[in-house]
């Protein structure tokens, strides 16, 4: 028994790797984050399909972190909407050209509008009613035939 002891003992060590000491574990030390200056960059560009619709966006960044650029689109029709912007210390800004149809100038949500969107004026058509035909219908009574139920849900 003494043997098979020692023996299972024997393999244990060699499997375990022996009797070495464990291996020294650098300690990590905190470093303070690395910040670096922005890099100005300059992209953008503008596609137009087969149909005539296109869109664009450009955008350069300086070395403050001002961030400005363009964007927007033109369709087949003319219509367009393009959003000039500014991002920097003092938050977003927007300014948006449209003539998109519905459209008005205002602003909203720090951002200003300017439409020059067609502004339709509703044109009040006259009515002409032939006031000979009522007035004969209310002198002789009342003598056309309701469909069935008309009035009555079908009950008499």
């Amino acid at each position: 028994m003494l043997r098979f002891i020692l023996l299972a003992w024997f393999c244990t060590v060699i499997w375990a790797g022996g009797y070495e000491p464990a291996a020294i574990v650098p300690a990590i030390i905190a470093q303070e984050p690395v910040y670096y200056k922005p890099q100005p960059y300059a992209f953008g560009y503008a596609i137009k399909d087969e149909w005539g619709n296109g869109q664009h966006r450009h955008e350069v960044g300086d070395e403050y972190n001002t961030k400005r650029g363009s964007y927007g689109f033109t369709d087949a029709n003319g219509i367009y909407r393009r959003v000039d912007y500014i991002a920097d210390g003092l938050g977003f800004r927007a300014v948006i050209k449209t003539n998109e149809p519905g459209t008005t100038s205002h602003e909203a949500a720090h951002a200003r509008y300017h439409s020059h969107a067609v502004q339709h004026v509703p044109v009040e058509v006259p009515l002409y009613v032939d006031a000979a035909q009522h007035l004969i219908a209310a002198a002789h009574g009342h003598h056309h035939q309701h469909p069935f139920g008309h009035g009555h849900y079908g009950y008499h």
